[in-house]
């Protein structure tokens, strides 16, 4: 199946904003229920592009986590505003709370950020953005097909996906894709994406963050088959909960609220470093996503100090259990007794 894609782009001499990314985006726009998506380079460029889109600028100011991939405050920077990081609840996600103590007349942006593949509150982000007049940008690269409230997409001004190979919808290298219902936000998009051009005539100076034809067939292939994938981890997330809810702190859910999609497990435990070691031993591979916040990064010493009690304590806690739709049960439960005997 897929190499038949890759032939048919390769015999086509059309590499570039060719037929399977317009087939590609009118699928996911479908998928996601949104009127418009726009498939950019990577899901870093998502972010920035979204940004440059809604002229978030020099002096403005963008609220969001200290704990997300430091590309999500790259891409404010990028931009020329300030990122503003505020802390998370207990469940890793942005706390609705510290947003609206943050929000200040330089706010233009709240980036709140969909970690693990767990929607944040976005009712009450929303209404906070709405009563203070500024946009709202999902950081959602860890997060494709989660649903919140019934929807894929949570009526925001525009949502960042994520195509890399690690994320549950990937690609072959990078790539990326911006979900919105502005046919506004949408017109700018496109041109920002190809060197400002409209036609023959180029508008405004914008960017080179292209979706690669081959990357588009690829995805088109997969999109069809990513619900069962999603299913069958959200049952594997519910297997670990009910097996180590009483050895260790493990994420929950209500499902009358939303659906996640399980890009990672995060467990929280005293003991992460000891269990890691552990499980490394017993031929158990784990992560941590992500050991050092952002604010505690070199790249961030120009900002200033910044406490996030929250943040800090978890990082030192969490550690990423595998789960993947590709696991065998006996791999599975494995892990589980292998878990269970750390703490045994």
């Amino acid at each position: 199946m897929y190499c038949k894609s890759f032939e048919t782009v390769a015999r086509s001499g059309m590499y570039i904003l060719g037929e399977h990314v317009a087939n590609l985006e009118q699928a996911l726009a479908s998928y996601l229920g949104v009127s418009y998506v726009v498939t950019v380079n990577s899901g870093t460029d998502a972010l920035f592009l979204s940004m440059k889109a809604l002229e978030v600028t020099d002096g403005d100011e963008v609220i969001t986590v200290g704990n997300s991939f430091i590309a999500t405050v790259g891409a404010v920077m990028a931009v020329g505003a300030t990122p503003v990081l505020v802390d998370v609840l207990d469940d890793q996600l942005i706390d609705p709370v510290r947003i609206e103590e943050k929000v200040t007349s330089r706010t233009r942006a709240i980036i709140p950020v969909h970690l693990t593949g767990r929607p944040a509150d976005m009712q009450r982000i929303n209404a906070i953005a709405k009563k203070h007049g500024v946009s709202v940008i999902d950081d959602a690269a860890q997060s494709f097909g989660s649903v919140y409230q019934g929807k894929r997409y949570f009526d925001t001004h525009a949502a960042c996906y994520s195509f890399h190979p690690l994320k549950n919808y990937h690609c072959l290298g990078d790539g990326g894709a911006i979900a919105t219902n502005s046919e506004m936000m949408y017109k700018k998009l496109l041109r920002l994406r190809n060197h400002g051009i409209d036609g023959r005539l180029s508008g405004c100076f914008g960017y080179n963050s292209r979706l690669d034809e081959i990357q588009a067939a690829f995805l088109l292939n997969v999109l069809p088959h990513l619900d069962g994938k999603l299913e069958s981890r959200r049952q594997k997330a519910g297997q670990y909960i009910d097996a180590l809810g009483d050895l260790v702190h493990v994420p929950s859910w209500d499902e009358s609220v939303m659906e996640p999609t399980f890009q990672t497990f995060v467990i929280q435990t005293e003991q992460r470093d000891e269990l890691a070691a552990f499980l490394h031993a017993e031929d158990v591979e784990t992560k941590v996503h992500y050991p050092i916040p952002c604010h505690q990064q070199d790249a961030w010493s120009l900002q200033g100090d910044l406490s996030l009690p929250v943040t800090e304590m978890q990082a030192g806690k969490i550690l990423s259990l595998p789960v993947s739709h590709l696991m065998t049960e006996q791999e599975h439960e494995y892990v589980i007794d292998s878990v269970r005997r750390f703490f045994a």
